[in-house]
């Protein structure tokens, strides 16, 4: 897979057999009482509806290439919301298998968005099934806030189907969300500083960093899951696997410029690079986020927190 950055460009007709292949990829979060071929079936004639619409002013269709691969693709057009509304309307986003964390799907998005606001469109609209939680935080990572929800019950067949939907948390269970995130943060923090770890405990506390970024992604603020993904990152990096801790360090530092999150937060972002990026044997890139982060921490208000990252950043190897 390239490191290079991929070329979003508006769709060719020469590209329509690689979109077409990717359809797939539109399968995954199906409900389980979705029948599977009528689902494929269907999906597979949105992205051809997409093709042939590409031509048309209200439409746009967006890939992204590789060199010669077309590696994702976005479709927008224009719908009317009930109110009168006219929204901009993204239909499907896909990126190719093995591609993610490239920032293809940030970027089509960003191509969908800017094509919608020069029409002069207030909102970019899209569904995405509730199953499909690598989506809904994807999309809530760019600043997207769920309007609408469909709810379905089976009436022949599929056993059971009045038990409660766990993918949304309840009112009532998120006292107990905060509660746990917040314990299993503070349990992880225990074992990162406990001497003597054990294998069992090195799994313990990989369990408990997860555990409590998925409950503060139930009831947190996009802080609160940037701290989470922190946390993650420095978990890994202290059991010296870097492909996961620079996979959550980068997921904190797109919090935060998404957001607009900076101080102590996004000196700490800088911080999770440098270390990941050690912990790889990156030397010249952790030296560029150290840098980065020690340039960040003239502009963090506290005293006590600029201290702690400054003194952080010396447990970084060199």
């Amino acid at each position: 897979m390239s490191t290079e950055p991929v070329q979003i460009r508006p769709y060719r007709t020469a590209d329509r057999d690689a979109i077409l292949a990717l359809a797939p990829r539109l399968t995954e979060g199906k409900a389980p009482w979705r029948d599977d071929d009528a689902w494929l079936t269907a999906v597979v004639g949105w992205v051809a509806d997409a093709a042939d619409a590409a031509g048309r002013d209200d439409n746009a269709l967006f890939v992204a290439v590789d060199g010669e691969q077309i590696v994702g693709f976005v479709h927008a057009a224009e719908r009317t919301h009930f109110t009168g509304q006219v929204d901009t309307y993204v239909g499907e986003l896909v990126t190719a298998a093995g591609q993610e964390r490239r920032g293809i799907a940030r970027a089509l998005m960003q191509a969908a968005e800017e094509w919608g606001a020069a029409r002069g469109l207030d909102c970019l609209t899209l569904e995405t099934g509730m199953l499909n939680h690598s989506a809904r935080a994807f999309y809530q990572s760019l600043g997207y806030r769920e309007e609408d929800v469909r709810f379905t019950r089976q009436l022949r067949g599929g056993g059971d189907t009045r038990r409660p939907d766990l993918s949304t948390p309840r009112q009532e269970d998120l006292p107990l969300h905060r509660r746990l995130a917040a314990e299993l943060f503070n349990g992880t923090w225990t074992l990162l500083e406990q001497s003597g770890r054990t294998p069992d405990d090195d799994a313990r506390m990989i369990h408990m960093a997860h555990a409590s970024a998925y409950h503060w992604l139930q009831v947190g603020t996009p802080l609160h899951v940037a701290r989470s993904h922190w946390l993650c990152s420095r978990v890994y990096s202290a059991l010296h696997r870097s492909e996961p801790a620079l996979y959550h360090a980068q997921f904190v530092l797109d919090l935060c410029e998404e957001h607009g999150i900076g101080d102590f937060d996004l000196g700490y972002a800088y911080e999770a690079l440098a270390r990941a990026h050690a912990v790889a044997g990156n030397d010249a890139e952790s030296a560029r986020w150290r840098d980065r982060a020690q340039a960040a921490a003239a502009d963090i208000a506290e005293d006590e927190d600029r201290e702690l990252l400054l003194t952080d950043l010396t447990t970084i190897p060199s």
